[in-house]
This record gives structure tokens, C-alpha cells and sequence, in this order.
């Protein structure tokens, strides 16, 4: 007889002050060693101005990495410009919270389809746990 070892593993995520503090000067120096181009920008989501949303490039990929779903939602309408068929949208906290829709990132991305109809996310893969990445789509965008 061969047993067959299970594990169940739960996932609860707790955000203690402090638990990723970085400062400003350690976050661009770890991005300028990861990745030839981006921009960092300082602040609260809701805080960047439309002007510069406007002087962006659509976006390649976005990682959105908000915790909570205040924040997760201003993130999203403010890139929501710069979306197109194609982009890769990484949410490092969308399976938090037991996966609650009510709840985190989660929540902001179904409301945000919502409120968007045009945009839909195909999932594409799971990452570090309670991540979710996935590939934007227009609706009714002509496949090639």
C-alpha cells in the first residue's frame, strides 16, 4: 500500500506596519539592477497627476502592489489609460484575504472591469503564493 503525503497549506496575509519598509533610494536601486527601463515614482496612487499619466508610453507590464483595495483601486484607474491588448498586469496581493471578492485587490479589479467593460483579464499564472498575473484584452479587439 503506497500513501500518498497531502498538505494543506493556508495562506493569511497580515500586513504589520513597517513589514516592507524601504526607503526611496533602496527601491530605485534595486529596479536599476533588475530592469533597463521604468519609472518609479513617490507617493500615494491617487496623488499622480493625469499630466504625468499622459507623458507615459502604454505599458508593457504593470505590477501593482497595493496590499489593500483603496489603493489597488486608485492604482488601477490611474493606469487604466496606458492599458492595452497584450499588457501584463502582476497584482502581488490579488489571492490575499482568503481570495475574498469583497476584499483587496481583488475587489478593485472586479470592480474595476466593471466600471470598465472594455478591458478583460485573462489569468495567466499564480506567483510568491497570493499573486496573480494576468494578459489584458480588449473586448471585441480583432485577434491578428
Amino acid at each position: 500500500m503506497k500513501f500518498i503525503k497531502i498538505m494543506l497549506v493556508s495562506v493569511v496575509c497580515t500586513f504589520a506596519q513597517g513589514t516592507y519598509l524601504a526607503s526611496y533610494a533602496d527601491v530605485k536601486n534595486k529596479c536599476e539592477k533588475a530592469i533597463m527601463r521604468f519609472k518609479l515614482y513617490q507617493g500615494v496612487f491617487s496623488d499622480i497627476s493625469d499630466e504625468t499619466i499622459n507623458g507615459l508610453q502604454p505599458a508593457a507590464i504593470v505590477n501593482i502592489d497595493a496590499d489593500l483595495y483603496g489603493s489597488a483601486r486608485d492604482a488601477l484607474e490611474k493606469v487604466g489609460p496606458k492599458l492595452q491588448q497584450g499588457t501584463i498586469l502582476l497584482m502581488d496581493d490579488y489571492n490575499c484575504f482568503s481570495s475574498s471578492r469583497t476584499k483587496g485587490e481583488r475587489r478593485a479589479l472586479l470592480e474595476f472591469c466593471k466600471k470598465h467593460p472594455q478591458f478583460e483579464f485573462e489569468p495567466w499564472f499564480v506567483y510568491q503564493h497570493v499573486g496573480q498575473a494576468f494578459i489584458c484584452h480588449f473586448k471585441g479587439a480583432a485577434e491578428s
